[in-house]
């Protein structure tokens, strides 16, 4: 992909994802990143500013950084607005995380879900603390599943289980699992 391609198909994400918070819509497709973040946070806070009208959460991600994805999570469940969540795609990792925190989840037909813990990037294995960055990721992993838990119902148990399988769910399974409430339905 050329640099000028690649520039245009990022300003254009960020257009639409303006245009659309104009219409009370949010969307994130892709990682979950401190710039994501930012602008998802901003504009639940700003459109809670305005109007407690229900808000439009469009969701097709991999996951990202666990700190980020807490933030918007929290962002989420403390809106004054309802944020009802739409997942086109995937909702893996810690976009799982974020999906439990929709008002009312519906899901594509062909949506996928999966639960894993974070990842040990960025660790040095001769850091004086590492026994204690190990520690804190293993509790927010747990925090995770906390989450996920008070949602579904589901047991930690069988949570940690499938966490450690990474193991892929389909919509149909998601909502036996009351990972989500809905299945969408084609327009007539």
């Amino acid at each position: 992909m050329t640099w000028d391609r690649e520039r245009r198909l990022v300003m254009g994400y960020e257009e639409r994802f303006w245009q659309l918070v104009e219409k009370r819509s949010i969307i994130l497709f892709g990682d979950i990143n401190a710039d994501k973040q930012e602008g998802i946070t901003l504009a639940i806070t700003s459109l809670n500013g305005h109007s407690t009208g229900p808000i439009k959460f469009l969701l097709d991600s991999s996951g990202g950084t666990a700190s980020h994805t807490l933030i918007i999570h929290d962002t989420l469940v403390h809106s004054l607005a309802p944020v009802n969540g739409l997942i086109m795609g995937k909702a893996h990792s810690g976009a799982f995380i974020l999906s439990q925190a929709f008002k009312r989840r519906v899901a594509y037909p062909h949506a996928t879900f999966i639960i894993h813990g974070p990842s040990l990037d960025g660790l040095r294995s001769d850091d004086k603390d590492l026994a204690g960055k190990i520690q804190f990721r293993k509790d927010i992993h747990t925090e995770m599943l906390n989450i996920i838990a008070r949602r579904t119902g589901q047991p930690m148990k069988k949570l940690r289980e499938w966490s450690r399988e990474e193991r892929v769910f389909t919509a149909r399974e998601a909502l036996k699992l009351n990972f989500i409430d809905e299945i969408a339905e084609p327009p007539k």
